[in-house]
């Protein structure tokens, strides 16, 4: 089994694309899930291409989006925390700031989807 690629995102952060660090965030902040999306869901949810997410995984080491799949579900079954703790991105402050910094941007983004008009809906 390769190691933790939430430590290995974590560890390479520095040295990833504007686009790629976006996935890694959106990674991080959802590591639970891993396991459960697609790599059209991962593009999607992060607001880059599905091209930028196979790239990433393939710095990483892994053939495809399904060796990653597969990576996630080993940690969960030889009981390895997915989440991978206080040291996400940062500790303390610098963590939470980031977090409601992206919580702050999804919120934006739900509500200017919400002001369509009730017939584009």
């Amino acid at each position: 089994m390769q190691g933790h690629i939430g430590r290995q995102l974590q560890q390479r952060f520095g040295e990833l694309a504007p686009q790629e660090r976006r996935v890694a965030s959106f990674i991080l902040d959802h590591f639970e899930d891993l396991a459960i999306y697609s790599a059209a869901d991962l593009a999607r949810l992060s607001g880059v291409s599905k091209a930028t997410v196979t790239r990433l995984f393939r710095r990483l080491g892994y053939a495809d989006f399904k060796a990653v799949k597969a990576h996630a579900r080993e940690l969960r079954h030889v009981g390895v925390p997915l989440a991978a703790g206080s040291d996400a991105l940062g500790e303390g402050a610098e963590r939470y700031s980031r977090h409601l910094a992206r919580e702050q941007e999804n919120l934006q983004r739900v509500s200017k989807g919400s002001r369509r008009p009730a017939s584009r809906r």
